[in-house]
């Protein structure tokens, strides 16, 4: 009963997540590339999508560990996408 109730729980948060998303990715950031100018909207937008991966990363409950350090140049990072998650991780 308490397993099916978390389960019901984690739907739900993940079902207002994706809503979440469509309504940023469809509505605000097309918003905000008309009010405002290139740079600060692109800052805008980037902040949006780490906020809401953030959220979907808390709604997981993922723990992301990293080694090393990233360059300081410009660099290509590729992923074998073993699963989905690799998106919010890497994001």
């Amino acid at each position: 009963m308490k397993l099916n109730f978390r389960l019901g729980y984690k739907l739900i948060l993940i079902t207002l997540l994706f809503i979440s998303g469509l309504i940023i990715a469809g509505i605000i950031f097309p918003v905000l590339g008309i009010v405002s100018k290139p740079t600060p909207s692109k800052s805008y937008r980037d902040a949006l999508k780490l906020m809401w991966l953030n959220w979907f990363k808390a709604i997981l409950g993922l723990q992301i560990r990293t080694t090393g350090n990233a360059p300081d140049f410009a660099c290509l990072t590729v992923s074998n996408h073993i699963s989905w998650l690799d998106i919010i991780v890497l994001g």
